[in-house]
């Protein structure tokens, strides 16, 4: 196996993950690597601990939704040491990058219709399947990374999922873990976030709202 580290940069918080890009020649170790038998993979790592779980909880949707459209391809996890690893296929930029690539810094009507009703389609999957995404914004939706795969979008971040509370089969909001608990910036959560409430999958969808609202103004209200 030939490997190609892309990026590497020490790491101050113990906690923090790790994300680096690296290059797997496909085809055999003795061959020459061309466009045609690299694959480009992304090897994410953190400490191993019980406060620190992103990574597992990360490796864990993937494999469930393996094989699903919008969906990075899942390859492996597994530990080293006091540390946790994670591969899956490198995607291409986030569609915040491409809504600032030129004027007027927005999506056409036709690319913001045939995004949302893949998005809806994706997070269905993921909501038969009893998941939660929770962390839907602009910079969690890529591209693909080679050219058969350019002009179809990705859901990324999956550390944040969580399970959605049954009891005999019927979704509650009783016994809720983490409740109404975010890391990350809120401009596209939606009001049940703000208040602390638990999130279900109306959240999600109302997430997604606001990523299209600013994808097609440029910003949000």
């Amino acid at each position: 196996m030939q490997t190609n580290a892309c990026s590497s940069e020490p790491v101050e918080d113990p906690g923090a993950t790790v994300q680096v890009a690296m290059s797997h020649n496909k085809r055999g170790r003795n061959e020459v690597p061309n466009g045609d038998n690299i694959l480009q993979i992304v090897i994410k790592m953190e400490k191993d601990s019980d406060e620190h779980a992103f990574v597992c909880i990360e490796a864990a949707i993937l494999k469930l939704l393996a094989n699903s459209n919008h969906i990075p391809q899942f390859f492996g996890y597994g530990s080293h040491k006091n540390f946790k690893f994670m591969s899956y296929e490198l995607l291409g930029p986030n569609m915040i990058v491409l809504d600032n690539y030129k004027k007027p810094y927005k999506f056409n009507l036709h690319s913001l219709l045939k995004f949302g009703i893949y998005a809806i389609e994706t997070f269905q999957i993921m909501h038969i399947q009893d998941f939660i995404h929770r962390d839907l914004k602009p910079g969690n939706f890529l591209i693909g990374n080679t050219q058969e795969t350019f002009g179809k979008f990705y859901v990324s971040s999956f550390e944040l999922n969580k399970k959605i509370n049954r009891q005999h089969g019927v979704v509650t909001t009783q016994q809720p873990t983490n409740k109404g608990k975010f890391r990350d910036i809120m401009m596209c959560t939606s009001l049940n976030a703000h208040t602390l409430v638990e999130i279900g999958r109306n959240d999600d969808q109302i997430s997604l709202l606001y990523v299209m609202v600013e994808f097609n103004n440029g910003m949000l209200p």
